[in-house]
């Protein structure tokens, strides 16, 4: 579940899923929301692999979720469907499909993820609050 929680300089979301996994793919989703509408090439989509390592669970999601936005913003990549994620220790593997983007008209430009109160947190469900730099 992703929801889009206010704030006064930046953009948030607030993401719960049953698994970690699921909170990761969520929270890529509630970045695509934020984003907006972008027109994307027809082509077919291509598989790209990431690796993301880091200290906590809370660096692994921020840096995860960085990578995405530099590959939207610098590479025109859309990420269009997360094939695999999978989180071992200290590091995610992940299989993500790409597609073009023609146009990025009438969208909020996003900086970065950031650690502003983050914490993942697991009661029944895994949840975090992520605020993006705009």
């Amino acid at each position: 579940m992703v929801k889009q929680i206010p704030h006064t300089s930046d953009l948030g979301i607030f993401v719960s899923s049953k698994t970690l996994e699921g909170l990761f793919k969520d929270s890529v989703k509630g970045f695509l929301i934020l984003v907006g509408k972008v027109s994307r090439e027809k082509t077919n989509p291509k598989k790209k692999k990431l690796e993301i390592k880091g200290q906590s669970t809370e660096e692994i999601l921020v840096s995860f979720l960085n990578e995405l936005i530099f590959l939207f913003y610098f590479k025109s990549l859309y990420p269009e469907k997360i094939k695999s994620i999978k989180i071992q220790g200290k590091k995610l593997f992940s299989e993500i499909l790409f597609s073009k983007i023609k146009n990025f008209s009438n969208i909020h430009e996003i900086k970065s993820a950031t650690f502003y109160n983050l914490k993942v947190e697991k009661n029944f469900l895994f949840k975090a609050t992520i605020f993006f730099d705009v």
